[in-house]
């Protein structure tokens, strides 16, 4: 699997973590720990990865973690693909 790609799911993970942290702040009434960055709605596959990047870079996203943003059905997957 490439760096973006491994990059766009890690920050798309971050970013559903964040809603669904929002709603339970909101449910609590409680402030959300980390403001929600809207991203423009239509975008191409580079357009994507350049503003997940940007969203990385200013939340010091540094670390890939793959493990908390696959699925285990996608985890099997791609270490199947990484054993050849």
């Amino acid at each position: 699997m490439s760096e973006d790609i491994e990059r766009n799911l890690d920050t798309q993970s971050r970013r559903l973590t964040d809603i669904e942290n929002l709603i339970r702040a909101t449910l609590d009434d409680q402030e959300p720990s980390a403001p929600l960055t809207p991203g423009p709605r239509r975008q191409t596959y580079d357009e994507l990865t350049t503003f997940n990047d940007e969203l990385r870079g200013r939340r010091d996203w540094t670390d890939v973690d793959l493990d908390a943003a696959l699925t285990e059905g996608l985890c099997q997957l791609n270490w199947a693909v990484s054993q050849g």
